[in-house]
């Protein structure tokens, strides 16, 4: 997954937001058990509703998302996210 688009300018990459020290702790309390999703492990939480089921799976080392399963009822899972390859080097400058 890349952040950017052909036609950004240079210097202009948007992330997305980080998720809360409030939402860490509410996806802590329902823990499942601890995966590997594609070489990183990661901590599986799971949650249901009237509208449907989620299964997030957090990076037991650094609390992000690695992967991201939504259930409506009557329907396939779908995979909202799934971290595929991560690397943590410094990017080329760009300005």
């Amino acid at each position: 997954m890349t952040y950017t688009v052909p036609d950004m300018p240079p210097c202009t990459i948007r992330l997305p937001p980080r998720p809360s020290a409030e939402d860490l702790a509410a996806l802590n309390k329902n823990i499942v058990r601890v995966e590997n999703v594609n070489g990183i492990a990661a901590k599986l939480s799971e949650s249901s509703s009237a509208q449907g089921k989620s299964s997030i799976w957090v990076a037991a080392n650094g609390n992000y998302p690695v992967k991201v399963v939504m259930t409506f009822p009557g329907a396939q899972p779908i995979v909202m996210l799934e971290v595929k390859e991560l690397r943590f080097e410094k990017p080329p400058p760009r300005c």
